[in-house]
């Protein structure tokens, strides 16, 4: 096989993972909005803040690693900012930061094991 014709697969795939990424990343994005006007109604981390730490696990299985630290940062910021909302507007109370915390912090090493 011609060597230029290795290098023009090669910057096939480049450009297809790059396509890749994008995609990967509206979709974690979109997963994290979603779970966190979810939890809105059922006022709790629970089982719906757990949600978030399949989709960022599994995306951290088939994206890069420092992205899916990004997912992880985000994802803890949305449901911290979405417990403090609701503790703001009266729905919950202040007890359930600390639930919130544990599952921002389960969410955290789904993302990081992949970095070692």
């Amino acid at each position: 096989m011609p060597i230029w014709s290795s290098r023009a697969v090669r910057a096939g795939n480049t450009r297809a993972l790059a396509g890749f990424q994008i995609q990967l990343t509206a979709h974690i994005i979109a997963d994290i909005l979603i779970v966190t006007l979810l939890m809105t109604p059922a006022s709790g981390c629970g089982g719906m803040g757990l949600l978030l730490v399949i989709s960022i696990a599994s995306g951290g299985l088939v994206g890069s690693g420092r992205m899916t630290l990004l997912y992880a940062a985000m994802a803890s910021i949305a449901l911290l900012l979405q417990h403090g909302f609701s503790i703001l507007g009266g729905s919950q109370g202040w007890t359930i930061f600390s639930r919130s915390g544990c599952c921002a912090r389960a969410i955290s090493p789904s993302a990081g094991w992949r970095m070692r």
